[in-house]
């Protein structure tokens, strides 16, 4: 019996290195080719921004260029919805089974629609993108493989998501622990291995292709914070209570945004919605390039230079209903860089504040304003182990490890005690909510068998990415009777329970992990 579960395992886990190497490796070449690209557009349109403010007669010529471009993305959504939005929320939909997708129109169209964003200064980040065209490429591998493959299609578009995520922010253990914690939320070894195998192929691609192209594997370097004592341990909770309250108000003005372009203004055309974001970045932008863009820079430069509280209030509030608009609008583009933004300016208020009122030295700036960052990425986003990994991977923070803890939980408690969902979570479920309108669901329950060589034999059930809904009501063998655990084999008898949109296709995924037969 031990013989035939280790002749099970090494079945199980061919596939998934040959499919996370190959996933891997591609999202690491596609990725580091487009932040190469975005890093020129974001310059460009830099560049531009710094022109139209030195010569603001040629504004009046900006006009009709974004009224061009609004035209043509109008076209582009209303042919392809799936492009619209951030990558991320798509993704945790795809991974769970909720959305279909084209891969290679998902890549390019990401890839090209993101891209043409940072050009005019939308204020959108690159990750949402990077983890859906991780995603994309994931998809094409399994269907490289052919019919058997797709089995595995969701396996391969978490690795790409894991990769993706991990290639945009130069933090491999992130992405693993992002894809777990708020795509999956749950463990298994099947979802651990694909994650890591995905993972350490993109990031031996990025660091080789990283200096051909001239730019840095890391999204944050050269950050120096002094260690907190015991009796300084004041400042990371304040810091997290003061996120945590910041998180709640960022999402009830998410909701309020949402509502306001797809209830209230429901029945404006897209196309004026989308030239109104534009037309207020242009405004936005000329005034000051900090109020728009991605955000990255604008989030360097606060770890090194103090500014007046009074522009930063400013600049949050301005970010934060362009960033909201522009994803509410549908413009592709992510919200992860926008958000650390906006949290380590509000960070900033808070440091500065408690510099002036001398409750702590200046040189603790920096320190607060990585742990408000820190904070806000664990209460908005609800993933506090992904922020503590991405704190200590990517903002150098392990002197600090205790107070990124605390600033990272207390943020987090605050938020479920009010409430108060992922942003992710949020736009997923509007996407939902938008494609599912007008539909009603079906409860279906029947048996299905595990067949020989299925997909499903010598699998455990955790470790199977059933249809969206579907759970697994009793496993019953002839000889055996009901088992609760343990390896699926040929012949188990498993009485399943669903509620779906698509009675059809969720049918044809569940034969497809078991073995086409009879019973029902």
């Amino acid at each position: 019996m031990n013989r035939l579960k280790q002749l099970h395992n090494l079945r199980l886990m061919v596939p998934i290195i040959v499919i996370g190497i190959s996933t891997g490796a591609l999202t690491g070449a596609v990725v580091t080719v487009y932040r190469f690209l975005a890093y020129y557009a974001i310059s460009f349109s830099e560049n531009i921004y710094s022109f139209l403010k030195e010569k603001p007669v040629f504004v009046a010529a900006a006009v009709p260029v974004l009224a061009g471009i609004a035209v043509l993305l109008r076209f582009v959504y209303k042919k392809y919805p799936r492009l619209m939005g951030g990558g991320i929320s798509d993704t945790m939909g795809l991974v769970g089974g909720i959305f279909s997708f084209r891969w290679l129109r998902s890549l390019l169209g990401t890839f090209t629609l993101s891209l043409l964003n940072f050009v005019m200064g939308v204020p959108l980040g690159n990750e949402g993108p990077c983890v859906l065209m991780g995603a994309s490429l994931g998809k094409a591998v399994t269907r490289a493989l052919g019919k058997k493959g797709e089995v595995w299609s969701r396996y391969s578009i978490t690795g790409g998501a894991s990769a993706g995520f991990a290639a945009a922010t130069g933090s491999p253990m992130t992405g693993i622990i992002f894809v777990i914690e708020e795509m999956h939320r749950r463990l298994s070894p099947v979802i651990i291995i694909i994650t890591i195998v995905s993972v350490a192929a993109c990031r031996i691609i990025t660091q080789f292709l990283c200096p051909v192209f001239g730019i840095s594997p890391e999204i944050f370097h050269g950050i120096s914070l002094p260690p907190l004592s015991v009796n300084e341990m004041w400042i990371p909770l304040l810091t997290g209570i003061t996120l945590g309250l910041f998180s709640i108000a960022f999402l009830h003005i998410f909701r309020w945004i949402n509502k306001l372009f797809n209830t209230s203004l429901g029945k404006v055309d897209s196309g004026y919605k989308i030239f109104s974001i534009l037309i207020l970045t242009l405004a936005a932008g000329i005034f000051s390039y900090s109020f728009i863009s991605t955000g990255h820079h604008l989030t360097e430069e606060l770890f090194t230079h103090h500014s007046l509280t009074l522009l930063i209030l400013i600049t949050i509030v301005l970010r934060t209903i362009l960033t909201l608009s522009a994803n509410s609008a549908g413009l592709t583009g992510g919200l992860f860089l926008p958000t650390l933004a906006v949290s380590a300016l509000t960070a900033s208020v808070l440091s500065n504040v408690l510099i002036l009122t001398g409750l702590i030295p200046e040189y603790y700036y920096t320190l607060v304003v990585v742990l408000g960052l820190v904070a806000g990425m664990s209460g908005i986003m609800n993933i506090p182990f992904t922020a503590v990994v991405f704190a200590l991977e990517a903002l150098g923070c392990s002197t600090n490890l205790s107070a990124i803890i605390i600033a990272a939980g207390v943020s987090y408690m605050i938020a479920v005690l009010s409430h108060s969902e992922s942003i992710n979570e949020f736009a997923l479920e509007r996407r939902i909510k938008k494609e599912r309108e007008g539909k009603k669901s079906k409860y279906i329950e029947y048996s299905v068998t595990v067949n020989k060589d299925s997909f499903a034999e010598g699998k455990e059930l955790k470790d199977i990415f059933w249809p969206h809904k579907l759970f697994v009501l009793s496993v019953t063998h002839p000889e055996g009777g009901v088992r609760h655990s343990g390896y699926l084999q040929e012949g188990d008898i498993l009485r399943v329970g669903c509620n779906t949109y698509d009675e059809e296709n969720t049918k044809t995924e569940l034969l497809s992990i078991v073995g086409v037969n009879n019973n029902e």
